[in-house]
This record gives structure tokens, C-alpha cells and sequence, in this order.
């Protein structure tokens, strides 16, 4: 986990994209498991912290089945294009 606090933007509530190649990219599917992680260890802000990216992947689910793609009903990246 601390390892990844690293890796995380407040401003954004997404944990950066873990992967070299994807420079200050946020990724939605690393940060849902970080939020996990936060709920677990629990100190400090970790809860408010899981509540925010939580919250961000929910709404950033796709709503409109023709806008669902593939087998995932949210995008993967913050910085997805449509």
C-alpha cells in the first residue's frame, strides 16, 4: 500500500496509471483495488479517500448500453477517448 500512496492523485481521486508508458494517466481498474486496500488498512484518510475513488468509478460507468463497449461498463482510463 505504500507503494502505491505514491501513485495516487487526490485532485483527481485515481490512482496514476501504474504502467511507465501511460505517463500521468489515471487508471480506474488499479485504483478500484487501491480503494480496497485503503478500506483494509484504514488510518488517517483512507476511508475518505476509498469513498472519492469509489464514487468516481461509479460515475463514470457507462449508463447507455451503446456506449458500453467490449465486456466493461466503465472506462478503463480517466483520459479514454470516446
Amino acid at each position: 500500500m505504500s507503494w502505491m500512496d505514491g501513485y495516487y492523485d487526490r485532485a483527481a481521486g485515481y490512482l496514476y496509471n501504474l504502467d511507465a508508458a501511460a505517463a500521468l494517466r489515471h487508471d480506474t481498474r488499479s485504483s478500484a483495488w487501491y480503494a480496497i486496500g485503503l478500506l483494509a488498512r484504514n488510518e488517517g484518510d483512507d476511508v475518505n479517500n476509498a469513498e472519492q475513488i469509489l464514487t468516481n468509478i461509479i460515475n463514470g460507468q457507462y449508463k447507455d448500453p451503446t456506449e458500453q463497449w467490449y465486456v466493461s461498463t466503465t472506462a478503463l482510463s480517466t483520459n479514454q477517448v470516446d
